[in-house]
């Protein structure tokens, strides 16, 4: 999945839900993966720091002050589950 590959109603349902989780962003800040959310809250295990999960339903899991390496910056990501693709904000 690639943003080329969106449609424009795709485009606005996506804005649109990290609007609604309080991220404004525009859909070229997003990055694309086929990994569930289950496979996302299993790979945040293996961080350095874990960070705090903020929100977790079957659609949205948004993490804050997770550091995925020893050095690297703390960070908070949103991932958002859209059926056939995730798209995760960070």
């Amino acid at each position: 999945m690639n943003i080329t590959t969106l449609t424009e109603i795709e485009i606005q349902e996506i804005e649109d839900s990290f609007k609604a989780e309080g991220y404004g962003i525009d859909v070229d800040e997003v990055t694309f993966t086929q990994e569930s959310l289950v496979d996302f809250r299993a790979g945040q295990m293996s961080f350095e720091l874990r960070g705090a999960v903020a929100k977790q339903t079957d659609k949205v899991l948004v993490v804050v002050g997770a550091q995925v390496a020893k050095g690297q910056q703390r960070t908070d990501y949103c991932v958002i589950d859209f059926g056939n693709f995730r798209a995760v904000y960070k």
